[in-house]
């Protein structure tokens, strides 16, 4: 469920900060940014969220499309 959270969140934003991404969760999770943070990471290492660390700040997108992941 939290991870389903996370990706939605990509999905709605397409391309997007880690600020930002935390700042669409927390009214619905309470979450602070390190949480999103340490779901971003773990979910990379799973294959569902695609980060670019080639820019600052690094920016995080879900690696699965919706259609995909339902």
């Amino acid at each position: 469920d939290s991870e389903w959270r996370v990706l939605t969140a990509l999905w709605d934003s397409g391309d997007a900060a880690l600020g930002e991404v935390a700042a669409s969760l927390r009214p619905d999770t309470g979450w602070s940014r390190n949480t999103v943070l340490t779901y971003l990471t773990r979910m990379e290492a799973k294959g569902l969220v695609a980060i670019d660390k080639t820019v600052s700040p690094h920016r995080y997108q879900a690696a699965l499309d919706r259609q995909d992941c339902q």
